[in-house]
């Protein structure tokens, strides 16, 4: 398998609820709102036009101004930091003046862009329902994640997708899985290879890792026929038994969705992918009762 660069973004973007929490500490957002508001509607008691005394000064230095920027960039909200910390360099600034009425306007256009800002991130919640699927690599069981390496990924995308709402995408990466599934069968069939005609009638063969499933299929059903050539008996009787129903299942996860969804013909709600889930995962629980796996 071809490995792509899959380095992981430095950017953390999920986080179970606690975390979220406690990394944009959610508690201190709500007292620096409370702080605001609070001071906001005492400075209005004041005479607009008077200066602001040296205590309040004092204060909002001591409170405010020492903790909301580093909150603010924490929170990664850059317009705000910046206006905490000249909102902050004008009150060190002794020379320079302030009147209550400034200060009013000053909190009220800092309290309105904490709100803008915050209100531009994006969370969401995974439903405890669908926890289950949210990084989960043993989906299908820890035998199948061993015995299959190669569709691990994908399978944990399936159920991220699913997780998330990405139905659509879901049904896709499970069809990727598919795939894995199919050559474990066509190796412990024996199956190296698919025959394809060109124009020129010369007959190629072409590895099963870059052959089309149809091209795949009618060699599985060229095995089907060599099973029911077979003389009767229980040879003949496991044969069919084993390979049959799992062959039948790839033919019908290709025509039921796989094409539809690879050509864009369809888009899949929450119910039609965990159907579609729950087809695949039974392939793949059949697979491994009789130990076929990638090799």
């Amino acid at each position: 398998m071809n490995k792509v660069n899959n380095e992981k973004s430095k950017y953390k973007c999920l986080f179970y609820f606690w975390e979220l929490m406690e990394k944009f500490k959610t508690s201190n957002l709500a007292d620096l709102f409370s702080q605001l508001s609070q001071y906001f509607q005492i400075a209005s008691y004041h005479e607009p036009n008077k200066e602001i005394s040296d205590a309040d000064r004092k204060w909002f230095l001591n409170t405010i101004c020492l903790n909301a920027p580093l909150f603010c960039r924490d929170m990664d909200l850059p317009e705000s930091f910046s206006s905490l910390i000249r909102f902050s360099e004008a009150l060190k600034n002794e020379g320079l003046k302030m009147t209550y009425s400034e200060l009013i306007w000053t909190l009220h256009n800092l309290i309105e862009l904490i709100k803008s800002e915050a209100s531009k991130r994006l969370i969401f919640i995974v439903p405890n329902e669908l926890k289950q699927y949210f990084n989960n690599d043993k989906l299908f069981g820890e035998k199948i994640k061993e015995g299959f390496p190669s569709a691990s990924e994908d399978l944990k995308e399936a159920g991220n997708c699913l997780a998330f709402g990405n139905n659509t995408a879901c049904v896709f990466h499970l069809m990727r899985v598919v795939e894995w599934g199919l050559r474990a069968l066509c190796e412990n069939l024996k199956i190296k290879t698919t025959k394809k005609t060109k124009l020129s009638g010369r007959i190629v063969h072409i590895p099963i890792s870059y052959s089309e499933w149809d091209h795949i299929l009618t060699e599985l059903d060229a095995k089907i026929n060599e099973f029911s050539q077979m003389k009767r008996g229980k040879k003949k009787q496991l044969a069919q038994e084993i390979y049959l129903p799992m062959i039948l299942d790839v033919r019908a996860i290709k025509d039921a969705w796989r094409n539809h969804c690879m050509h864009a013909r369809v888009n899949y709600n929450y119910e039609h992918a965990l159907m579609i889930f729950s087809h695949v995962k039974h392939l793949f629980n059949a697979l491994a009762s009789q130990e076929l796996f990638e090799i």
